[in-house]
């Protein structure tokens, strides 16, 4: 199971989005819920309550949770490389090139209007990614 469980069905003093994490030891998973209240009462003063209440469960019961629907797992945040935007436009020229040759050898099976209308967009995104590359200082 993943380090992060999200409630996707309110349950106890939990909201949907509320989140379970898992704790250093990876035995359970712990939530925290703080909410404040504010009072105003007939004589103008106004109280202030905080609320703050820790859940923990076990790690076989947060997948029993899972199971039964209250919990969904977090998928984890990939972080990926920084890729340049004039290198990514060049695949992309690179790759709608390869398409309109492909359609141009193989594509007299489909239907005329559909192979003209497929040809024309890879086309004119070609000459769009060509004027972005352009930009280029």
């Amino acid at each position: 199971m993943t380090k992060k469980l999200k409630v996707i069905d309110p349950f106890l003093r939990l909201d949907f989005g509320d989140t379970f994490e898992l704790t250093e030891d990876g035995k359970n998973y712990k939530s925290s819920v703080i909410e404040d209240f504010s009072n105003t009462m007939d004589d103008g003063k106004e109280y202030v309550t905080k609320y703050h209440a820790d859940f923990m469960i076990s790690k076989d019961y947060a997948e029993q949770m899972v199971k039964d629907g209250y919990l969904q797992e977090c998928e984890p945040v990939q972080t990926e490389q920084f890729r340049n935007v004039f290198d990514e436009i060049d695949d992309l020229i690179q790759k709608y090139n390869s398409e309109l040759t492909e359609l141009n050898e193989h594509g007299n099976d489909m239907h005329p209007a559909v192979r003209l209308e497929k040809m024309t967009v890879l086309e004119n995104m070609t000459k769009l990614l060509k004027h972005l590359k352009g930009l280029k200082k």
